[in-house]
């Protein structure tokens, strides 16, 4: 059965295709909060959510049951870089998220705002 992980303004909607019926909208995640970005790796089928929130900044998140279930991961850092008028870069949003060549199994890419791009190279978990 197909899914669709929808990312919203309000939260992550996931809808269910049966064959040869309607789609049937099965769960929803992060209510109230920004999902600016949605990904799921193809190749492991671990689903990945950046989430905005207004209290606690931008969280990344990630799912290996198809977003039943939720687990927070660890964030970039910018390790003390600073902008040219002196201050530090601080993650505001995850935009992008994408795997490696097949001959990197476990490299994933994280795009940021502000720009930056980051390099995972043990499948997320740093």
């Amino acid at each position: 059965m197909q899914k669709a992980l929808i990312a919203t303004a309000k939260g992550l909607i996931i809808y269910d295709f049966p064959q040869d019926k309607n789609p049937v909208l099965t769960d929803m995640s992060f209510v109230g909060f920004a999902v600016n970005m949605i990904y799921v790796d193809e190749r492991t089928g671990r689903c990945w959510a950046g989430v905005s929130h207004k209290h606690w900044g931008q969280k990344l998140h990630y799912s290996d049951d198809q977003g039943q279930n939720w687990k927070e991961a660890a964030l970039p850092s910018y390790d003390g870089a600073t902008f040219n008028d002196g201050k530090r870069a601080k993650l505001k949003q995850i935009w992008c998220m994408s795997h490696g060549g097949s001959d990197q199994p476990d490299v994933l890419w994280l795009g940021t705002e502000p720009g930056g791009l980051f390099k995972s190279i043990d499948g997320g978990e740093s």
